[in-house]
């Protein structure tokens, strides 16, 4: 059993790694900002000491919210704060890392990707994600990288749920909302939407490992959709469950000039999870519950 400290462990992600850990028998110390953390810390500030630990994983990078609120405090956050949370780890002991960046890492999601591609981060948010896993790799301590696309799964609380930007939750809350989507683009981006429950496994995975060296994977769910495909489908999944029909509304015209994302990996990231649909029929009945009591 080891004791690996979790980042980020009350949010989408977090909360699936730190249930899987447990699930595994291993010891988890909550860190984050929010109460009911074990140790509260922020990144933009001194680090608290840290309990002894065998691993840490780093579940709370910066959020499309946060660079667009202040991107020079963002990108600061992930280069100097995750600098500062490494270093504090390996004081405590931690001798193995895993860190969930993010797919935009290797720049506009079209075409084949995968662990081979070059990263190329054009967006701050992007490049923020880049600065945090260059803190892991010139740490020396045995990380592993995980560079999800669309990450979706169980909120416990949709309540306090911050990232409705997120398509996987932004349309299946319209569709319980308004019966409706529109699509602003032509909706014919690509992306492989992957479970929360799969980006935990990989990276517990890599806590019970004895590689050395970084470990870049991709995690790989089943479903791989474009944005009007996975529209159509929140909008069938969501009539159902509402018992009346509901519309995808595509506002963009002309033809998609990228190449389809093919998002894949060759390391051994693509795992069978949770399922999309279950996401969807979950999600969208807990908003209509939502709109009911609001």
């Amino acid at each position: 059993m080891a004791k690996v400290a979790v980042t980020g462990a009350k949010g989408l992600i977090g909360s699936a790694v730190a249930a899987e850990l447990a699930a595994r028998g291993h010891d988890v110390v909550t860190l984050g900002r929010g109460a009911g953390n074990a140790v509260t810390l922020d990144l933009t500030d001194p680090l608290p000491a840290l309990p002894a630990l065998d691993a840490l994983i780093h579940c709370a990078g910066v959020t499309d919210e946060e660079v667009k609120a202040d991107g020079a405090a963002a990108l600061i956050r992930a280069a100097a704060g995750t600098e500062r949370l490494i270093a504090a780890a390996a004081k405590a002991g931690a001798a193995r890392m895993a860190y969930v960046s993010s797919a935009h890492v290797y720049g506009p999601l079209t075409g084949h990707l995968d662990e081979t591609s070059p990263a190329n981060p054009l967006s701050d948010y992007a490049l923020a994600h880049y600065l945090a896993e260059q803190m892991f790799r010139r740490s020396h301590i045995p990380t592993r990288i995980l560079r999800p696309c669309a990450v979706f799964g169980p909120l416990a609380a949709p309540q306090r749920f911050r990232r409705w930007s997120l398509i996987p939750f932004s349309f299946p809350r319209a569709i319980a909302e308004a019966g409706s989507i529109r699509i602003l683009g032509t909706g014919r981006d690509r992306r492989n939407f992957v479970g929360s429950d799969v980006v935990a496994m990989l990276a517990a995975d890599f806590v019970e490992m004895q590689t050395g060296g970084v470990n870049l994977l991709n995690p790989v769910g089943t479903a791989d959709l474009t944005v009007a495909e996975f529209a159509e489908l929140c909008a069938r999944l969501g009539g159902d469950v509402l018992g009346r029909a509901c519309r995808v509304e595509i506002a963009g015209k002309g033809d998609a000039a990228a190449a389809a994302l093919e998002y894949r990996s060759v390391m051994g990231g693509a795992r069978n999870g949770r399922s999309l649909e279950t996401h969807i029929v979950e999600l969208v009945r807990q908003c209509s519950q939502l709109g009911a009591t609001a």
